[in-house]
């Protein structure tokens, strides 16, 4: 049975049970505020309207808490960086990631400058580390390749990615925007 909308005749009979004092308190009383019940009694919509909020608001804070506690031990990044007048130098680390395949990607400045990490890697006790370099010692030993003016204004993002071989995809796993120390 849907909102029936009440008439003046149900709008007197709720306000003549009202005490005076509640009367009173009614003179700015509104017909549209009503609502009938199934049995035809009549009671303000701004009860109802009250009782969704409530619970509305129980809701999302039970949502959001539960969020937060998911989150606790959610696998972290962290990103170094140094710049050189002819080097860029930058560690993606990440710290509590699962058993897999993983991949990172380094970006700096414009959406262009971006460089993936040459192998994918596992995680050894749930940490793993990504290095790129533009010095090459560094490359020899390891390191993904840049060029020594890769870093843009000082600050660099590092992103870490799943690799699913199954379907050839990779997936987001966390990223961290960081300032790079120049020397």
């Amino acid at each position: 049975m849907g909102i029936e909308t009440p008439t003046k005749a149900a709008a007197c009979r709720w306000l003549s049970h009202a005490s005076d004092t509640e009367n009173a308190a009614m003179q700015r009383f509104d017909i549209s505020s009503l609502r009938l019940d199934q049995a035809g009694k009549t009671f303000p919509l701004s009860m109802n309207m009250n009782f969704k909020k409530i619970i509305g608001l129980a809701v999302t804070i039970f949502v959001a808490t539960m969020g937060c506690y998911s989150n606790a031990d959610a696998a972290s990044v962290d990103v170094k960086c140094e710049t050189r007048a002819n080097r860029s130098k930058a560690s993606v680390d990440g710290r509590g990631f699962a058993a897999g395949l993983y991949r990172a990607r380094l970006r700096s400045g414009a959406a262009t400058n971006v460089k993936w990490s040459k192998t994918l890697k596992r995680p050894r006790r749930g940490e793993l580390e990504f290095d790129f370099d533009s010095d090459g010692g560094d490359i020899r030993a390891g390191a993904t390749a840049i060029s020594p003016k890769f870093i843009k204004g000082g600050r660099a993002l590092g992103t870490i990615y799943s690799y699913n071989s199954a379907l050839r995809k990779y997936t987001f796993r966390g990223q961290i925007n960081a300032f790079c120390r120049a020397r």
